[in-house]
């Protein structure tokens, strides 16, 4: 699963922590939250995806492993 480990500050000041995959939907990200490390399977990973609109997202802070 190729992903990018992130904070997102949402516009309501809500933050979540956990892993941006691209998104076939435009003007949304793909989120799973938590660690990647969690995730055995990808199944597993997308049990838990939120699509995120772009327009709800106040900033995304992105950190190495």
């Amino acid at each position: 699963m190729n992903t990018i480990q992130a904070i997102i500050l949402l516009k309501n000041g809500m933050k979540k922590y956990g892993s941006i995959m691209s998104s076939e939907f435009r003007h949304t990200i793909l989120f799973i939250p938590g660690a990647e490390t969690m995730f055995k399977d990808t199944e597993a990973a997308m049990n838990l995806a939120q699509y995120i609109p772009v327009d709800e997202i106040e900033s995304i802070d992105t950190y190495l492993k």
